[in-house]
């Protein structure tokens, strides 16, 4: 009887736990939007535990469009952050 009392127990106790748990993959998103282009912002935290933003520019003009792309992470622990970049022009 202890031994089923001792497994029901760590059962309930492995199920709590997942049920406590941060949900793995939740992401924040934001779009501002104007009349020349769009700014999408998306946000998360990846496996490591740092925090990832990736930001999408779109311009739209007479004599064309540029798209810039940004991905900044960012350590929790140090708080530095690193951040790549690149411009793509269309229709100069």
């Amino acid at each position: 009887m202890l031994r089923y009392a001792i497994v029901a127990s760590a059962a309930l106790a492995m199920v709590s736990g997942v049920a406590l748990a941060e949900p793995v993959g939740t992401s924040e998103t934001t779009v501002h939007e104007s009349p020349h282009g769009k700014v999408v912002t998306n946000r998360h935290v990846n496996h490591h535990g740092e925090l990832v933003t990736k930001r999408k520019v779109v311009k739209n003009g007479l004599t064309g469009s540029t798209v810039s792309k940004s991905r900044t992470v960012t350590d929790p622990v140090t708080g530095s952050s690193r951040t790549e970049s690149r411009t793509t022009t269309h229709g100069e």
